[in-house]
């Protein structure tokens, strides 16, 4: 049987396996776009009963199929899933919409910004860098798993809420509901692989003995995950996990992306250089790491004075210099809501000089006029943004080098207003 003939045999089968109570149920498919441009094939069963609609995903399911697994154990096992999934929750999902009632669930989870662009354009988000933080609401956990609900921006409207302050909660709740964890690589790997030692008969003490002899001590490399292991990466967005690793080390220190699962993290004083490192990540991604589950193949160094993350890669161009073009008395307001949502990309320039590019925001005035005059002049990107710029728009369209370059006439006005309207 190929997949669309599996597909179609699901959909016309699959209400048999399901409780009477989902006799009347809508069955759909559709395509689903997860992390890193993955698409995947889901079973939306749509029941009165309840108003959770989990996605069974069947790709995986065919795999099983091609490898011999029988088409009725297939089905109970998704009619299993699905029943164990549409209940899990202790969450009422019709308040979703109520900021109040989901404040303290909403959590973060990190991604890479360039290579979600279609699974980030209907949501809000923070990059840093070329990474980028999404949200998502916790609805619930059980021994199968933890169960969110992405934050789109229908949501975000409906709260209410800047962006910063919905990140900042996110990465308060985050810590809150899975605690990071720090330790030592060659303490993780004992952990990881003393339960497969002493499967084979070998008593603790012996086995950890021989774990200290194939993993010796090393204060140089460290992991950073989160309790359950499950999207960890996320904990290095932390501020206060930033900064209580440089205390932990007493130095600044690397972060390499090992997945989205979680992030190693290597001393400065080692020794060992960027390009090294970059060669270790890319290694990895390329050989070990499931092409869902990549983070990026860039690596990052904390800064203890700026206490931020910044790319290594001298051709990456995520930073941009700008200029803040706009009426005096509104300039601090702008440059507090740019450093908010770019901070991780750009600079903000005291002088045009600089400046790679000029931001003119709202209506031009005539001071504003001279300034714009005087960028032209020294041919920068001249960029008109709205008086309402809130979020990932503006890096989409200006640090990534979207924008077409206006050339602007200060007798005009803006030609065109850019950035993301609330």
């Amino acid at each position: 049987m190929k997949y669309e003939e599996f597909k179609q045999q699901v959909q016309k089968q699959i209400l048999q396996y399901l409780p009477e109570s989902y006799a009347d149920s809508e069955i759909k498919m559709h395509t689903v776009t997860k992390n890193n441009g993955t698409k995947l094939d889901g079973l939306l069963i749509t029941n009165k009963a309840s108003n959770i609609v989990p996605n069974i995903y069947l790709n995986s399911y065919f795999e099983e199929y091609e490898q011999g697994r029988g088409m009725n154990d297939i089905l109970e096992s998704m009619s299993d899933a699905y029943v164990t999934n549409a209940t899990v929750t202790d969450f009422d999902i019709s308040n979703i919409f109520d900021y109040e009632k989901v404040k303290d669930r909403i959590v973060c989870q990190l991604v890479n910004g360039d290579r979600n662009s279609e699974y980030l354009k209907d949501k809000p988000y923070t990059r840093v860098e070329d990474l980028a933080v999404t949200y998502r609401v916790l609805l619930g956990m059980n021994a199968e798993g933890t169960y969110f609900a992405p934050v789109t921006n229908v949501l975000m409207e409906s709260y209410g809420k800047e962006l910063a302050e919905l990140h900042k909660i996110a990465v308060e709740n985050t810590e809150k509901q899975f605690p990071s964890q720090f330790t030592t690589l060659s303490d993780m790997l004992k952990e990881m692989v003393l339960p497969d030692i002493m499967e084979n008969g070998i008593g603790e003490e012996e086995a950890m003995q021989m774990l200290e002899e194939a993993f010796p001590a090393d204060a140089n490399m460290y992991v950073l995950t989160n309790s359950n292991g499950l999207n960890g990466a996320a904990a290095i967005v932390n501020p206060e996990v930033q900064n209580r690793i440089a205390k932990e080390l007493g130095e600044e220190y690397f972060v390499l992306p090992s997945s989205i699962h979680e992030v190693l993290i290597v001393r400065k004083s080692i020794g060992i250089g960027e390009e090294e490192l970059k060669d270790m990540v890319q290694e990895v991604n390329s050989t070990l790491v499931l092409p869902e589950e990549k983070l990026s193949d860039h690596v990052y160094e904390y800064d203890a004075d700026t206490g931020k993350l910044k790319c290594t890669d001298r051709n990456f161009e995520g930073r941009k210099k700008l200029y803040i073009c706009c009426e005096e008395d509104k300039k601090e307001v702008f440059q507090e809501k740019i450093n908010n949502v770019l901070g991780d990309y750009v600079d903000i320039m005291d002088s045009l000089e600089q400046a790679q590019a000029v931001y003119a925001i709202g209506q031009v005035t005539a001071e504003m006029a001279k300034e714009i005059q005087e960028g032209q002049e020294l041919g920068l990107e001249i960029i008109h943004v709205n008086d309402k710029l809130v979020n990932e728009q503006l890096y989409e369209n200006a640090i990534k080098g979207q924008i077409k370059k206006e050339q602007t006439k200060a007798q005009k006005g803006p030609e065109r207003n850019w950035g993301m309207e609330r």
